[in-house]
């Protein structure tokens, strides 16, 4: 009977598969552990080490956090949205824009709700000044509508890498493309 035996290298390539898969997942754990474990910032000449959470510097917290707050999330911010209290929402990995309707959600109420759900998260706001909030290089101002503009941070200088510097071609590139998709979207 050939059935046997092709069921019987099935089975045994999903075995050999669910081996390597937790050797692979288990080997993944701990190597995110170690780095984890290693997250050293620098601020004032001092160096630190992170006690919780993870500093923003490495790329592995960028990893980390495409993979935990997207289920964070829909756990929070599905519901609301569904039921019109946020209008808006974006995030760029760890920077997130609500725009909401204000009779219906208050801002501190919501922001200390999202702060309660996990003890190592912690979500701060951002208040409008004169009607303008800034989200990363916009600038977005409340009128009668929402109008968006370019956000410089007080510390813009504007300086780029010289061209004949000894930097990888695209790092040389990298602000004036910036620059020309900002002035694209935003002319004024």
């Amino acid at each position: 009977m050939s059935v046997y035996p092709l069921q019987y290298n099935q089975h045994c390539q999903i075995l050999v598969k669910n081996i390597n898969q937790n050797i692979i997942e288990k080997g993944t754990l701990e190597i995110t552990r170690v780095i984890l474990n290693q997250s050293y910032f620098q601020y004032n000449d001092k160096y630190f080490k992170t006690t919780k959470g993870v500093a923003m510097e490495p790329p592995i917290s960028i990893t980390l956090t495409e993979i935990y707050l997207p289920s964070f999330e829909k756990l929070i911010v599905k519901h609301r949205k569904e039921s019109s209290e946020i209008a808006y929402k974006r995030r760029y990995v760890d920077d997130i824009v609500i725009i909401s309707d204000q009779n219906k959600i208050k801002e501190y109420s919501f922001t200390n709700y999202m702060n309660s759900m996990h003890k190592y998260l912690e979500f701060k706001l951002t208040e409008e000044e004169n009607q303008n909030i800034s989200y990363l290089y916009l600038s977005i101002h409340r009128k009668n509508n929402l109008q968006l503009g370019i956000y410089r941070k007080p510390t813009q200088t504007d300086t780029t890498i010289h061209f004949t510097s000894d930097h990888p071609l695209e790092h040389k590139v990298a602000a004036y493309n910036f620059y020309t998709r900002v002035d694209k979207k935003f002319p004024d």
